[in-house]
């Protein structure tokens, strides 16, 4: 079973908080729910696509996709997106 296209959102800037209750949903996806993959996506813009990196670079995660010109926003521009991914049996706690 796959838990694909997660959407997390936070409008506070270096929450620690934020940041551990992230951990303990995947822990618990993982761990309680059995699931076999985890996946989201993110627009290269997104300012918190620098912590999603470093938590599967920490995690045990990949970056397993880039589609360009992905889709168009409210600024009229069309934006690259980044797909992510960890698996159950790569996931480091």
């Amino acid at each position: 079973m796959d838990a694909n296209n997660i959407g997390i959102m936070s409008f506070n800037k270096g929450n620690i908080e934020f940041a551990k209750d992230i951990y303990k949903v995947v822990c618990d996806l993982f761990d309680i729910y059995h699931m076999n993959r985890i996946s989201w996506n993110s627009f290269v813009e997104n300012p918190a696509i620098r912590a999603y990196r470093n938590f599967i670079k920490k995690h045990g995660g990949k970056e397993c996709g880039y589609r360009r010109q992905f889709e168009k926003l409210q600024d009229g521009k069309l934006h690259d997106n980044v797909e992510f991914e960890i698996l159950a049996n790569e996931f480091h706690k």
